[in-house]
């Protein structure tokens, strides 16, 4: 007779094995917006536009900072014992960011903007030529 137990479904046992997700940034968003059609019943979603994926970026860079805030403001306060690990990667992630000033960084911003909005521009202009031009050849 066998010994031991036997092989039935509720005999089994999980065991969970560790894994990690590796992928690169530029595939961030898209694992991002696959990941979003888990809350929808049909399991859809439509692509979001570049000014929401910029807003949904700055409302997760808002939501890290706060943590990272909380986090230290309970270090400081003793209610968190400190972790040393964690404090060597925020003065990394600190040290990184270069120091630019306010109104330096309004100028570059500007600038910037400027010349996004002179290449939408140019671009309804060439679009608008182009249109003028078929209209014409048309005659």
């Amino acid at each position: 007779s066998p010994i031991g137990i036997p092989a039935k479904p509720e005999n089994c046992m999980f065991l969970p094995i560790p894994c990690d997700v590796k992928y690169f940034d530029a595939e961030r968003s898209g694992l991002n917006l696959l990941a979003s059609t888990m809350n929808n019943p049909d399991r859809t979603t439509s692509l979001i536009s570049d000014m929401d994926n910029l807003e949904n970026a700055i409302v997760s860079v808002q939501e890290m900072l706060e943590r990272v805030n909380d986090y230290v403001h309970k270090v400081i306060n003793g209610e968190v014992v400190p972790n040393n690990t964690i404090g060597r990667f925020l003065m990394d992630t600190i040290s990184v960011v270069p120091k630019i000033d306010k109104t330096e960084f309004e100028k570059m911003f500007n600038g910037h903007l400027q010349d996004m909005l002179m290449v939408v521009y140019l671009a309804n202009i060439t679009r608008t030529q182009l249109g003028i031009a078929e209209r014409l050849q048309l005659l």
